[in-house]
């Protein structure tokens, strides 16, 4: 084949292929799907757990998290199996996940800051949440969803699941492609649901609902009403910092984290505050929580900051909030890859969308197993009609 030179402009051609890598990266990767409210590689690793470890969760037995990431990466999603298995982190921590939809026995990384501990070493299975609630009707009927093609072609994978509950305001979501960021904070799943069904009940109902930290931060300064009405906009977020006594000292005692904030960054920026001479009331910081893991791995947090005799500890409080993530900012942002397609939502108009997908789940489960039944049906009449028939059940035996 002879060779052909076409000549283009390297600036245009620069900007097609971030364009095209930026589509790419939105509809593969990034961005969650409203539907069930996962990311691609997300809803790999729980339609993975569902069929390819169906045995072992219908038994409610985990299974080596190696053994989920090598299918995942063989069958579905091939990419590095370190990526992979970070995937699994949101999905079954307590610190990071409202309702988490994987059970794990082992370390899977902690609100401290500790990293996961290799693959080898945990184990992981769907939770009772993501069997019910976010696999959905596909325990019921394959028919529920639409399917696709894996990467090359040898096996079938769901476009999406049939998740039964909004699981993008339950549970959150965060993703970055180029030129987009999504970010969902999580809501309590009881309001969540109460008013979903009213909107069912009235179509004109005003939709505000309250982020609500799996953590259980303190939400401090926020506009809900315009963060419902439109799907973006910030709220800030405070950790819960008690002032107590330890060991005969004034202390200040955190039991929770703003989202995406560990105590190991926290710690970091205070040293360098104290080195500063900015906070010299700053004795240490001691980590109960990672004492208390050494024997068992608790959901729970708990760390102290030692201050010295004497001092304020609401002035360093509040100082801290100001000068570090204690109190953190967050931007809401609700655009997502709807249809191949990323789509700005308001809370208002997800659910209205997740209302009409959950009509067309019920409506497709239900027709596909009634024409299972007729099938059933005719097929049944069939054989009677032949034993019926004098002379006509020899010829159908030949």
């Amino acid at each position: 084949m002879s060779e052909k030179i076409v000549k283009v402009n390297i600036l245009q051609q620069s900007n097609d292929d971030m364009t095209g890598y930026a589509i790419y990266v939105a509809r593969r990767r990034s961005l969650p799907d409203p539907r069930d409210g996962l990311k691609p590689v997300q809803r790999k690793l729980l339609f993975a757990l569902w069929k390819d470890f169906a045995r072992e969760m219908k038994a409610r037995k985990t299974i080596k998290t190696a053994a989920l990431v090598g299918t995942v990466m063989r069958k579905y999603h091939p990419h590095g199996d370190a990526s992979i298995n970070a995937s699994i982190k949101p999905l079954t921590n307590w610190f990071q996940a409202y309702k988490p939809s994987i059970d794990h026995q082992g370390n899977f990384g902690t609100i401290s800051g500790a990293d996961a501990s290799a693959q080898r070493y945990t184990n992981v299975m769907l939770s009772d949440y993501g069997m019910k609630c976010v696999i959905g009707d596909l325990n019921d009927s394959t028919t529920s969803t639409d399917w696709m093609a894996n990467y090359d072609n040898t096996y079938t994978e769901p476009v999406y699941l049939p998740a039964v509950v909004p699981n993008l305001l339950i549970n959150g979501a965060f993703g970055i492609a180029v030129g987009i960021r999504t970010q969902v904070p999580s809501h309590n799943i009881t309001e969540v649901l109460d008013t979903t069904i009213q909107l069912i009940k009235d179509p004109n109902t005003d939709v505000v609902l309250v982020p609500d930290d799996c953590c259980g931060c303190d939400i401090v300064e926020a506009d809900f009403a315009k963060i419902s009405h439109t799907g973006k906009g910030k709220f800030k977020i405070r950790a819960k910092v008690d002032i107590c006594e330890f060991n005969n000292h004034p202390a200040l005692k955190i039991t929770t984290l703003p989202p995406q904030v560990y105590l190991s960054a926290i710690q970091q920026k205070v040293e360098k505050l104290v080195q500063e001479n900015i906070v010299p009331q700053i004795v240490e910081i001691y980590d109960k929580t990672e004492v208390d893991t050494k024997n068992a791995l608790l959901d729970t947090f708990e760390a102290y900051i030692i201050l010295k005799k004497g001092c304020d500890p609401a002035y360093v409080r509040d100082l801290l909030y100001t000068m570090t993530d204690l109190e953190k900012t967050i931007s809401v942002n609700m655009e997502v890859i709807f249809e191949e397609t990323p789509v700005s939502f308001n809370y208002k108009q997800y659910l209205e969308s997740f209302i009409e997908f959950r009509r067309k789940r019920k409506t497709r489960t239900y027709n596909n197993l009634y024409a299972q039944a007729r099938t059933k049906t005719h097929r049944l009449e069939l054989y009677i009609k032949a034993l019926e028939t004098p002379g006509v059940i020899d010829e159908i035996l030949k």
